[in-house]
């Protein structure tokens, strides 16, 4: 898939894993997508078409792979994706934060990965969920099977995403056994 701007043409390789996400502040709507090459777009009405001139590839992630997932808090645009292979121990979520879809984005560090104590392995492939009329926050991913998964059986699970409360942003993910418990919307 090639696609970009009059100033750079993007070659996204492998267009896997596509996010919509609704700017609250424009109204508009964009997706990301990608596999080693990050990539945004506008959406057309359709919903289903990308605009014209609007590709622009992500910058400011470190170690992407794919899973491009974005939120919107007070503000900021928070990016999460995924760093390392999927069949590796090491799989695991990045983060970064822009003030548009679009970008720059900087690089805020890894907020989720393995737990060798507690055997959690290879945790990536996120989304990013916000309890509607709240602050809560809770992401979830996939992780090697307990205790036999060797990176090619996996399990979903969901915990709780903090937030620094210095700095507004999301902040590092205690992978947990259990995840999280059942509750009422």
């Amino acid at each position: 898939m090639v696609g970009g701007t009059d100033d750079e043409e993007i070659v996204s390789n492998q267009s896997i894993d596509p996010a919509a996400f609704e700017d609250p502040e424009t109204g508009k709507w964009y997706l990301c997508w990608g596999n080693g090459v990050p990539v945004v777009a506008e959406l057309n009405d359709d919903m289903i078409s990308l605009k014209a001139d609007t590709w622009h590839k992500i910058t400011g992630l470190e170690d992407f792979l794919e899973g491009l997932f974005v939120n919107y808090r007070d503000g900021t645009n928070h990016q999460t994706y995924s760093n390392d292979d999927t069949g590796s121990e090491n799989y695991r979520v990045g983060y970064a934060t822009a003030d548009n879809p679009i970008g720059p984005w900087t690089y805020r560090g890894v907020i989720l990965q393995k737990d060798e104590s507690l055997g959690i392995l290879g945790t990536g492939h996120n989304s990013v969920m916000n309890i509607p009329g709240t602050d809560e926050w809770y992401i979830a991913y996939h992780r090697f099977h307990i205790p036999d998964g060797g990176g090619f059986r996996r399990e979903t699970t969901i915990d709780k995403l903090p937030i620094d409360k210095d700095t507004c942003l999301f902040s590092s993910v205690k992978p947990t056994l259990e995840g999280v418990g059942p509750r009422p919307l």
